[in-house]
């Protein structure tokens, strides 16, 4: 497992831009911008896990079930 510290202040200012809860259209917005900066979906699941105190399970869903890392 990647250590948290991978997660980088630029990271957290897009998913506090971007996230609004229970609004999938954001979420996509959001995955979008992490793909478009070329950020690693495992990064993004441990920020979902840090900052929606959640299940890595729970975010592993969550990013498998985006269309943005598929596009």
């Amino acid at each position: 497992m990647m250590p948290l510290s991978q997660i980088t202040d630029e990271m957290r200012s897009i998913f506090n831009k971007y996230y609004k809860k229970d609004d999938q259209e954001s979420i996509e917005q959001m995955f979008i911008e992490f793909r478009r900066r070329n950020v690693n979906p495992i990064l993004v699941t441990m920020l979902l896990v840090e900052e929606l105190n959640i299940t890595l399970s729970e975010a592993n869903r969550i990013v498998g079930s985006s269309n943005a890392w598929n596009a």
